[in-house]
């Protein structure tokens, strides 16, 4: 097999290279394979197959021991829900839902988070308290007319592979590529710029080895979790992998930050109409986690229904000002009085229990 260099080397019946010839010479004669093979069992043909136990492990466990969530043991049940619009039929959808093991907080970086500035006690208290209208850290729930949600916020994968979750996966790989490498795209999935934006793909043995996104995609993650099927819970590779993902700690740490930087958005919505924002006319947690809490499940409505109730407030109180600023010492009275219109009446589903359950909390 030595003879297969003599290409690389430059040796050839022509131009022979003498260094070259001894040198193959010398390894014949120490070379001993072909003499024992047989006697001991050994592979006559001289070829070799070994297999590195630690090594081969070491190429499907992630650092922590658990790749994929393979060691989680998650199983999802099925959950039914009827979707009700006014002036439309009722819509009724099946799917797969795992509420999770670790709520927001329970997430350790909370000190360091304030210490440095990024976040604010006042801002951990209503994170904290807002995301349990939505889920654990690990919570994934793929039973409505989006493809799946994941994460404290829950944020959706929409049927055509775009939305809030795959530009955060997105952001997360452009910070952290080696992670990112570690915890998603080893268990199949990515995430591709397209014109509409990031969208996201999965693959595995069960697709083929083939990236599906779309429609295909959404029909992968509800297949067998119907109404007609059974035995449940049961496993999904597919979301167990991205509910693993959701805990890892930079990952924990991501939706913490994108949590407290949405409120900060949602705080500076102006409600139509009026010239100061949300943060003016909202100072407690409460106001400000339902101003939140709205914008995460219907950011489009949050300035129509501030609107509406902020003109109820004032028809209730002629002369009040519309800027919550010369309110003066009765400021946190009108503010009660706006969330108790506010909270009930946000358009959004289940605005009047997630109002009660927030109340409860703040």
């Amino acid at each position: 097999k030595w003879d297969a260099l003599d290409d690389v080397v430059g040796h050839s019946g022509s131009t022979p290279l003498l260094n070259w010839v001894a040198e193959k010479e010398r390894i014949r004669e120490i070379s001993w394979w072909n003499e024992v093979a047989q006697g001991v069992g050994l592979p006559v043909d001289g070829q070799v197959y070994y297999l590195h136990p630690v090594g081969l492990v070491g190429q499907f466990l992630t650092r922590n021991g658990c790749a994929c969530g393979c060691c989680l043991e998650i199983k999802f049940s099925r959950y039914r829900w009827v979707r009700k619009r006014r002036g439309y039929p009722d819509e009724t959808y099946y799917g797969p839902v795992y509420h999770g093991t670790k709520k927001l907080n329970k997430f350790a970086g909370w000190e360091d988070l304030i210490s440095k500035g990024k976040a604010t006690a006042d801002e951990k208290a209503i994170v904290i308290a807002m995301s349990s209208n939505e889920g654990a850290m690990d919570a994934i729930q793929a039973w409505d007319w989006q493809t799946f949600s994941a994460g404290a916020m829950q944020k959706t994968v929409t049927p055509e592979g775009y939305g809030e979750l795959p530009k955060q996966i997105s952001e997360f790989q452009a910070d952290n590529p080696d992670l990112f490498e570690e915890i998603f795209a080893r268990c199949g999935w990515s995430i591709r710029q397209e014109a509409n934006g990031k969208r996201i793909y999965y693959s595995s043995r069960d697709t083929g080895n083939e990236y599906i996104t779309g429609k295909a995609l959404y029909d992968f993650i509800k297949k067998e979790f119907g109404q007609n099927d059974s035995e449940f819970p049961k496993t999904s590779e597919a979301l167990a992998s991205i509910a693993s993902a959701m805990l890892h700690d930079e990952f924990q740490k991501k939706q913490v930050v994108d949590f407290i930087a949405r409120m900060r958005v949602a705080l500076s919505k102006l409600p139509l109409d009026y010239v100061n924002p949300a943060s003016d006319f909202f100072q407690s947690r409460l106001g400000r986690a339902l101003v939140l809490d709205h914008d995460v499940n219907a950011p489009g409505n949050v300035p129509r229904s501030l609107k509406s109730a902020i003109d109820i407030l004032l028809s209730r109180h002629p002369g009040l000002s519309s800027d919550p600023s010369q309110w003066g010492e009765n400021s946190q009275q009108y503010e009660k009085e706006l969330i108790e219109i506010y909270g009930p009446s946000r358009s959004m589903n289940s605005p009047s229990e997630r109002y009660v359950h927030l109340r409860s909390l703040l």
